[in-house]
């Protein structure tokens, strides 16, 4: 679940944060090892003002297939969520994409 905000305060787990609190998000796509994937999934975080704060891409299985794991900068989990579900729907990933919010 995503912090809900109250009163110009954020909460999240018991715990008060002022109104302007984002948390870092985590993500990790196991995607086809090919031309063009880390753009596509770049170019959707964009459009959905998502910026990243660090990237990774771990080597490719025997089948073809490479888990890219990123961290963003603090941002609202409604447009994260909405960005990785198009990235999996578009055919960008091979499995559903794994997410955490970063305290």
């Amino acid at each position: 679940d995503d912090p809900g905000e109250a009163g110009g305060q954020v909460r999240h787990g018991g715990v008060s944060w002022p109104g302007h609190y984002l948390p870092n998000r985590y993500a990790r796509f196991v995607t086809p090892d090919r031309p063009g994937i880390l753009a596509g999934i770049t170019q959707i975080l964009s459009a959905k003002a998502i910026s990243i704060r660090s990237i990774y891409q771990g080597e490719t299985d025997e089948h073809g297939k490479a888990s890219i794991e990123l961290v963003t900068h603090p941002a609202r989990g409604g447009d994260f969520l909405a960005a990785v579900t198009e990235i999996d729907k578009v055919g960008l990933t091979v499995a559903p994409t794994v997410c955490y919010r970063r305290l």
